[in-house]
């Protein structure tokens, strides 16, 4: 766009296609929007655009022409501004997914950039560090607006949240040396319960029925030593030393469905003691505090002072570091999907959400594979029963440092 300077972009968007759908599954309205976005006078006056979007999109989960169109960062290549990204990694609105697809395809086509990252959920960056922010911020207008040169272009490119309030500077993300890992599932105990191995494949099977589709994913990884019926679970040896992972994983599963239509989903899961932001069921990993603090000059319409802020924290057992979705039925492509043959296995891969987490020593990671979501706004009524073939089930994870 002639004109455009820099972006600065807080939680944005790069694939709406990840919003209402991923890897063949569908969550529910898209196109024109769910439910309780517009008031009553809009809801009217925008229906016929609403449905003309809805229609497009389509309900399907496939890939199309509609998604491809709003796809930014498939045309990265055209952008000739500045982009100023952040982004918290346990946002459940805007879902760091969105962040990793755009930052690598800035990566790819070397567009000028730079991140704020945070372990927060879906929060302004001016309530995590509010004077960094606001000078960050008037030093990087200052450069690409009025050209001023400040010399921030040649500082660390990323500021990030390790742990609540502790922040450092890195020159590049991921960070030099990210390399993926796979790990392998195996059988495990007599309960059911599989291991998570780096030798490679093994044989075996673990089965699961889809028959609590309400059930939400979030309770999938409660309660790991004891066996349920809806999910399976595969964990690590405890890690040696702090390891670090940074980017996009995946998970492949090679899956039989009793039925001709199949979800999965897929979480990677860190098991052991942290204190963490509590960003649980959406929170946003901070709380107002009764004192407020001024930035810049107000008006009797407009006050410039706000409420300080502080860390919402939890402890907590385990965290969920990384999840992704899928329909099996798109296990040959994302723009058409394909009845299941009852019985017959499927290789599927699904992208994993973006994460940059460190796994303490001591602790161990898990993949834990579900059917239906809760998070979806229709549920298949199939309830089909998933066996999974070990030997072609595994997760690839970008490990920046330590390893498993």
């Amino acid at each position: 766009m002639r004109g455009l300077k820099t972006i600065v972009a807080i939680a944005g968007v790069a694939s709406y296609y990840n919003v209402f759908n991923s890897d063949g599954a569908w969550f529910g309205p898209s196109g024109g929007g769910g439910p309780g976005i517009l008031n009553e006078r809009a809801q009217k006056l925008c229906q016929p655009w609403n449905d003309e979007q809805g229609r497009l999109a389509g309900t399907d989960g496939s890939f199309n022409r509609y998604w491809q169109s709003q796809d930014y960062s498939m045309h990265a290549g055209r952008i000739h501004a500045s982009v100023f990204q952040i982004q918290g990694f346990n946002d459940l609105n805007v879902r760091p997914i969105q962040f990793g697809l755009w930052w690598a395809a800035l990566t790819k086509y070397n567009v000028t950039r730079k991140a704020w990252l945070h372990q927060a959920g879906h929060t302004d960056p001016f309530d995590l560090q509010r004077p960094e922010f606001v000078s960050t911020l008037h030093r990087w207008f200052d450069r690409y607006l009025l050209g001023v040169d400040n010399g921030i272009d040649r500082e660390p490119a990323i500021h990030i949240e390790h742990d609540p309030d502790h922040w450092v500077d890195e020159s590049q993300w991921p960070p030099a040396g990210t390399h993926r890992q796979t790990l392998w599932t195996a059988p495990g105990d007599t309960a059911g319960l599989g291991t998570l191995e780096a030798a490679g494949p093994a044989g075996g099977t673990e089965q699961l029925t889809d028959d609590q589709p309400q059930a939400f994913a979030d309770t999938w990884p409660l309660n790991p030593t004891t066996p349920s019926g809806i999910r399976v679970l595969f964990t690590s040896r405890p890690v040696s030393s702090p390891t670090r992972l940074a980017g996009t994983g995946s998970v492949t599963v090679t899956v039989r469905s009793n039925k001709p239509m199949a979800r999965v989903g897929a979480q990677l899961v860190d098991y052991g003691p942290a204190t963490v932001r509590n960003t649980f069921e959406g929170a946003s990993g901070i709380h107002n505090l009764s004192t407020t603090s001024c930035w810049g000059q107000g008006s009797t319409l407009d006050s410039a002072c706000y409420l300080d802020t502080a860390a919402d924290l939890a402890h907590v057992d385990h965290q969920i570091i990384a999840s992704g979705w899928a329909d099996i039925g798109h296990y040959r492509s994302l723009w058409h999907g394909v009845a299941l043959k009852p019985g017959k296995a499927y290789p599927m891969t699904l992208q994993l959400s973006t994460m940059d987490h460190i796994v303490a020593p001591g602790h161990r990671i898990a993949l834990v594979i579900g059917g239906t979501d809760g998070f979806w706004f229709t549920a298949p009524t199939l309830q089909p029963t998933l066996t999974f073939e070990l030997h072609g089930t595994s997760a690839s994870i970008p490990v920046a440092s330590g390893s498993f």
